[in-house]
């Protein structure tokens, strides 16, 4: 489904690095091991499972919660997040893969009742 998350998986393990859902974090981080550890250990899973959770079902109310809770990160790791929240939308779209979120942009896919061309 993502490029790189499960073949890289195996070598980066959770217990040898101390790092839940190794293989959600290494597909978030394109691959790269040390930013996944990195982003793991900052502990910012549930600042971006809320906008991804936004972002996968729009809701205008949940959209001012969600802007309100999200205040105080960083605007680099939000344009980060952003940006590969983008890219999937548009790998989905074209070529039906997705790299960064998998299932938070196959839920939205499915939300929309979007098919990928082929």
């Amino acid at each position: 489904m993502f490029r790189n998350g499960p073949a890289l998986a195996g070598s980066f393990d959770e217990q040898e690095q101390g790092v839940s859902d190794a293989a959600v974090w290494l597909a978030e981080e394109g691959g790269a091991p040390l930013a996944a550890i990195t982003q793991a250990q900052s502990g910012s899973r549930e600042e971006i499972d809320v906008l991804l959770a936004l972002l996968a079902r729009p809701d205008t109310d949940a959209l001012l919660k969600t802007a309100d809770r999200l205040q105080k990160v960083p605007a680099t790791r939000l344009v980060t997040w952003l940006q590969r929240w983008l890219f999937d939308l548009i790998s989905i779209k074209l070529a039906g893969k997705v790299r960064y979120y998998p299932a938070p942009a196959l839920r939205a896919f499915s939300a929309m009742h979007w098919r990928p061309s082929r």
